[in-house]
């Protein structure tokens, strides 16, 4: 699992699909054009305007996330 350094919060779990916060869990899956699927797995029950806002802080976890892993020797 990887610890994002855009949000020390997330905790990326590659080898899963998962993105971790609390007691929240996103799944994420590739998809063509090196695009991710994202599904809100739990959490407390929120507003779906704010599952968006968390999927929009997941995903720039995620990518972030992916980024140092290319980068990584």
């Amino acid at each position: 699992m990887t610890r994002s350094d855009a949000n020390p919060d997330w905790t990326i779990d590659f080898s899963n699909h998962r993105a971790r916060r609390g007691s929240v869990e996103i799944g994420f899956e590739p998809v063509p054009n090196g695009h991710l699927a994202l599904t809100y797995l739990h959490g407390r029950p929120v507003s779906l305007e704010r599952q968006c806002e968390i999927a929009g802080e997941a995903l720039e976890a995620i990518d972030l996330a992916q980024r140092r892993r290319r980068l990584a020797p």
